[in-house]
């Protein structure tokens, strides 16, 4: 819940209800910042002295908040600076299946702790089994790795949240839809890890968590609506929309593969694949390529994928492109303008001020000259009103995991403190 300022009451709301709120807004405040003054929280909340002082005193009795040694300030005055207290506790974030397992331990500011990049799990015949082995494993290197630090803190775990690549229900966690992980079937995640773990657990939509991930850290993170577009073997949107998720009603939202950009496009699904995964994904960009070389069209696609072990890839695609392969670049050309399509009815429909390109499209040699620039040039000549920006993601391959450790975070402690500025 948001707060436009210091929230004050009359009559209506007793002192102690007051106090509740400033021990909230401040909390919240101390977990975006390092050690600062009681002076300066005054000052930038508009909170009176004392009662800032009898918030931080709570914060202090509840374990969530530590003084400093008092040092001498720029003044000659000594004073004691107050901060979060990073031993409270902590949470892991977690992307399960794109490409290996990736696992990052988090305090309640958010800061990454530790990291894991484990085993593939979209192989995995037993993944909770294997899930919760991969989990007690990271935790005993981040506790021998935190012993070793100077702070030598080990925060407790608090709790978990799992990226998947699937449809998540909301309150059941159940996953209504994992068609490219069918080792994903019946299983039941959070029941699985909160009865291991004895913390709570959430399950959320792994492009969803990557959207959060930008709106808080990365390219959004200084706009309130963008859209999160990943395009990998999948392709998805995560929308925020006023800093908040948008799931839908049973939790489909941005589910971009499935588009439809041409009236030949209905009822085009398969088992796996909407239309426009089926063609403009990066997996499709490697099929195209295949299906060129059966017809005996002229290509180096062919001459450089005999003489690489990996055979043709989605890489050596956009690296005969960059070298003016006439087949790779109507592949890559081709993709581009689905993609084009696809994102200009999103702006179209949400409006919104920040585009974020990522999935492992983004790290395809050439990607901003084959890809990028062209989408940014068929939304320039095809919106009719102010452009978004429409940019790669700085994050990475860490923005589910930071996605999950933030939703672990706020769903852990907006109980407690919901009142923010």
């Amino acid at each position: 819940m948001g707060v436009a300022g210091a929230v004050r009451f009359g009559k209506t709301a007793n002192a102690n209800f007051q106090n509740e709120i400033n021990i909230s807004i401040i909390f919240n405040y101390l977990r975006e910042r390092s050690a600062v003054y009681r002076a300066q929280i005054s000052r930038d909340l508009s909170i009176s002295a004392p009662a800032v002082s009898r918030a931080i005193e709570k914060l202090m009795e509840r374990g969530y908040v530590v003084e400093s040694e008092p040092i001498r300030t720029a003044s000659g005055k000594k004073a004691v600076t107050v901060s979060l207290n990073v031993a409270k506790g902590c949470v892991i974030g977690m992307d399960l299946l794109k490409g290996n397992l990736r696992i990052g331990l988090f305090d309640y500011r958010g800061v990454m702790l530790d990291r894991w990049c484990g085993m593939r799990l979209a192989e995995s015949t037993n993944v909770p089994r294997d899930l919760i082995l991969e989990i007690e494993r990271f935790l005993e290197q981040a506790d021998a790795r935190l012993r070793q630090t100077e702070a030598a803190i080990v925060p407790q775990l608090q709790a978990i949240c799992v990226a998947v690549p699937a449809i998540v229900e909301a309150g059941s966690a159940r996953l209504t839809s994992a068609v490219l992980f069918s080792n994903l079937s019946g299983i039941n995640l959070k029941q699985v890890l909160s009865r291991r773990f004895n913390v709570p657990v959430y399950v959320e939509n792994d492009v969803d968590l990557s959207a959060l991930a930008e709106n808080q850290y990365g390219q959004g993170r200084h706009h309130h609506d963008l859209v999160f577009v990943e395009v990998s073997s999948g392709i998805g949107a995560g929308i925020i929309i006023d800093n908040q998720l948008i799931r839908g009603v049973n939790g489909g939202c941005g589910e971009l593969g499935y588009m439809v950009l041409a009236p030949e496009d209905l009822g085009r699904i398969s088992q796996t694949e909407g239309p426009l995964e089926q063609r403009a994904s990066i997996e499709a960009m490697r099929t195209l390529a295949l299906q060129a070389i059966e017809q005996n069209r002229a290509t180096l696609i062919s001459e450089r994928a005999a003489r690489d072990s990996d055979g043709v890839t989605p890489a050596l695609v956009c690296r005969t492109a960059l070298e003016g392969d006439e087949v790779a670049c109507e592949i890559v050309h081709g993709i581009a303008r689905l993609l084009s399509a696809a994102i200009v009815n999103l702006i179209v429909t949400i409006n919104p001020e920040i585009v974020v390109f990522g999935g492992e499209i983004c790290s395809l040699p050439g990607f901003e000259k084959l890809i990028l620039e062209p989408v940014r040039e068929a939304v320039r000549v095809s919106v009719p009103f102010q452009l978004p920006e429409i940019v790669v993601s700085t994050l990475g391959e860490d923005a589910g995991v930071i996605g999950a450790s933030h939703m672990a975070i706020e769903s852990l402690l907006l109980g407690k403190y919901p009142y923010r500025i």
